[in-house]
């Protein structure tokens, strides 16, 4: 990175988003192209292919424009490169055929490494030279600069960018002329009063249109508004006056590209010869720019992720701030509600004078409005969050295809219900579980093509990924027409573990038994591959899941295949989680997870090792204080109803099992909005005393009155015991079901 370059947070994150939206881009058309491509090369007869084809080369133009406005060297160097392959394959100097796309395949991982590197330094370094030597195998020779300087050259003519791209040239041509709307009108308020403020909006204006210049491939003009932008810099240190030759020189400048920009507003195949014409402004270029400050560097990043005029990008902690002001005027106006309901009791037993009751009824018409506005800003931030899963889904098609060309299979990747929209932050907070899922499904579902002719199958494999709206929640499959789960070696490897003996396995329904692969460690795999067979995985899928408020069910078909199915709430703006108290501090349960709560009596618990276990039905189910959790030493955190009687048992499932954890206090369910909690320091840096790393802990929500409460990850609750055998539970007479109160208490604030 250019070390004259402060890349600030803020800018890096934009950098980030922007890139891997082209990456994403630039995957998806390829491997499009790598399956027409099984028939030949692409001839782009079809305007599909042709367009396809124009955005790729948009994709690889943005990334160059991107990483040399931030100094990424390495990153624009290949990028400027793809841009050339595929210019010239627009061209149709070069053929894009399997070998080719195989190539550029690979130098997108390249890319996709450059860009991770820069996102978390520190990793291994990216093969960029063996990405380089591809497109240059890949790449038909260019014209020496010898062969293009005695080139005659009687106008500018279009680069073949703007030639072939009408919403490209429109693009470039408004902003042109905006940046020399700003740089005239700078400089007649200049001929008045010198003014720093005015030189500075000058100066990004000329950084801003030499950009675009060369964003538009012409080398004139570039040349041009480069000369304009060190010239102001040099009047910004006052190592040159505005004179009024100078003045008049940069005005001239700004005209001579005004007027190609115009004329390329008419479609004109040609654009002038745009020389150095201004007065006062060197006619060789400068060696070496001065670092440009950090506000013009957000401007031009602003200006090249802008792909919609009707769009812009917002950060979702802002979209967050805007739904807690919303959260925070419900429950203001619910406080409003109860005000208004004591004064009306009030009125009615004769306590207000006649004024004050009519002051009751106008403030209850207040609430009312409150109420609306409230809740209509509640709703649309929440909708703001919403995006669709199908750009999202996109990425397993490359997954799949790696994966499959590694172990020699044939497998097609598919979705449906790409317009059905998430929760931004649920989405990210799906990659690394579906990733396993599809992976899963490639690496152990599908079977090679020689076992699928066998079985009578197709050769090809399909995984599906479908996403559908079911009752107010969204629900995700993944699924595969593979071999599905062996069920007999499953049940071989529970009773290895020692999860439950022989016989009770033998009498375990099958999808009783499917649920065994959730415990941490399990496989069923004879041996570790670098894919997969360590266990490592499924009980990660089901912690993340839980953590979003979802649920994960496995169904599996011996020969048919196996689909994973989970379950999410819309969006994480109103996760339902249970509410308990412990000790001094409040945590909460994710709602989908907790399957009863109990009142258990002292002789219906008996000592197991240093837990306890309550005999529930025909199951023991070990009970756990959170203080006591191997993973957790106490830090003054204490379960007060230890030497109770009673106990308070909230139990919920966990990978087919049953776990109790006592708690001092039910408050009852609430929905929440969950803000994520990157590790114990970041907690405890909001004031929650807790004893809990990051895996603990699947976030943290404010209540009213600025209390604050941990939700743990039921997972991990899970993990921190001995294992856990999966056999029906029953409630049995000596245990009280008990029903949390919906709190009113713990209305949200923020």
């Amino acid at each position: 990175m250019d070390p004259s370059v402060e890349l600030t947070p803020e800018l890096r994150a934009a950098f980030l988003d922007e890139a891997g939206e082209h990456l994403a881009a630039l995957n998806s058309h390829l491997l499009t192209f790598e399956q027409h491509a099984e028939q030949g090369a692409i001839r782009f007869e079809r305007d599909d292919d042709r367009k396809r084809m124009t955005e790729m080369f948009r994709a690889a133009h943005s990334l160059k424009g991107l990483s040399a406005t931030f100094g990424f060297g390495e990153l624009n160097r290949l990028t400027h490169r793809m841009e050339s392959l595929f210019d010239a394959v627009r061209n149709g100097t070069r053929r894009l055929d399997a070998i080719a796309l195989d190539g550029l395949l690979q130098c997108v991982t390249v890319l996709e490494a450059l860009v991770a590197e820069i996102r978390a330094p520190g990793g291994p370094a990216p093969f960029s030279d063996e990405a380089m030597a591809i497109l240059n195998r890949l790449m038909i020779p260019e014209p020496s600069p010898a062969e293009a300087d005695a080139a005659p050259q009687t106008g500018e003519p279009l680069s073949d960018t703007l030639q072939a791209d009408a919403e490209l040239r429109r693009a470039f041509v408004e902003s042109a002329l905006e940046s020399i709307g700003e740089i005239n009108d700078s400089l007649a308020r200049l001929a008045e009063e010198a003014d720093d403020v005015l030189l500075l909006a000058a100066f990004r204006a000329a950084h801003n249109l030499k950009g675009a210049c060369a964003a538009a491939g012409l080398s004139e003009a570039t040349r041009l508004s480069q000369q304009m932008e060190t010239c102001f810099d040099r009047l910004r240190g006052g190592d040159l006056a505005l004179s009024e030759p100078i003045r008049s020189g940069l005005a001239a400048a700004a005209d001579r590209i005004a007027e190609t920009a115009e004329k390329l507003s008419q479609d004109a195949v040609t654009a002038p010869v745009i020389g150095v014409v201004a007065r006062g402004v060197s006619t060789e270029p400068p060696d070496q720019l001065e670092s440009h400050a950090p506000a013009d560097l957000a401007a031009s990043l602003g200006r090249a992720t802008t792909g919609n005029p009707g769009t812009i990008r917002v950060d979702v902690e802002r979209l967050d701030q805007l739904l807690h002001s919303g959260e925070t005027l419900l429950a203001g106006h619910e406080r409003i509600l109860r005000v208004v309901q004591r004064l009306r009791e009030l009125a009615d037993a004769d306590r207000l004078d006649p004024s004050a009751c009519a002051a009751v009824t106008d403030l209850g018409d207040a609430a009312s409005d409150v109420q609306r506005l409230s809740s209509e800003l509640h709703e649309n931030a929440t909708r703001l969050r919403m995006v669709p899963v199908g750009p999202f889904m996109q990425r397993f098609v490359r997954l799949t295809r790696d994966i499959a060309r590694e172990l020699g299979k044939r497998i097609e990747f598919a979705t449906t219900g790409g317009e059905i929209e998430l929760d931004k932050r649920m989405i990210d907070g799906l990659a690394d579980p579906l990733t396993h899922l599809v992976r899963n499904a490639a690496d152990h579902g599908i079977e090679p093509p020689e076992e699928r002719e066998r079985r009578g199958k197709s050769r090809t494999g399909r995984v599906t990924a479908s996403t559908s709206l079911r009752g107010g929640h969204v629900v995700i499959e993944i699924r595969d027409d593979g071999r599905g789960i062996d069920l007999k070696r499953v049940r071989e490897r529970v009773v290895e573990r020692g999860f439950t003996d022989e016989d009770r396995a033998a009498r375990m329904a099958d999808r009783e038994l499917v649920q065994f692969i959730f415990h941490p460690g399990f496989s069923t795999a004879r041996a570790v591959t670098g894919l997969s067979g360590r266990g490592m995985g499924m009980d990660i899928v089901q912690s993340r899941i839980q953590g979003l408020g979802g649920t994960v069910e496995v169904r599996t078909s011996a020969g048919q295949g196996t689909a994973t199915l989970i379950r999410l709430p819309l969006t994480l703006a109103g996760m339902g989680v249970l509410l308990v108290r412990i000790g001094d501090q409040l945590f909460g349960l994710p709602q989908e997870s907790v399957s009863e709560i109990l009142m258990v009596s002292r002789g219906a618990r008996r000592p197991n090792g240093g837990d306890w276990t309550a005999d529930v039905g025909k199951r023991p189910i070990p009970l756990r204080f959170l203080e006591d959790l191997p993973d957790c030493p106490s830090s003054g955190l204490k379960t007060r109803s230890r030497e109770a009687d009673d106990w308070a048992v909230v139990v919920f499932d966990s990978g087919g099992a049953a776990i109790g954890l006592v708690v001092d206090s039910l408050i009852g369910r609430q929905k929440v909005l969950l803000r994520p909690s990157a590790d114990s320091r970041a907690v405890q840096a909001k004031g929650i005393k807790t004893i809990f790393g990051r895996e603990a802990i699947t976030g943290e929500t404010t209540l009213r009155g600025g209390k604050r409460a941990t939700v743990l990850d039921s997972s991990w609750l899970a993990k921190s015991g001995p294992p856990l055998q999966a056999v029906p539970r029953e409630v049995g007479p000596e245990h009280r079901a008990l029903k949390p109160p919906e709190s009113d208490e713990c209305t949200l604030a923020y």
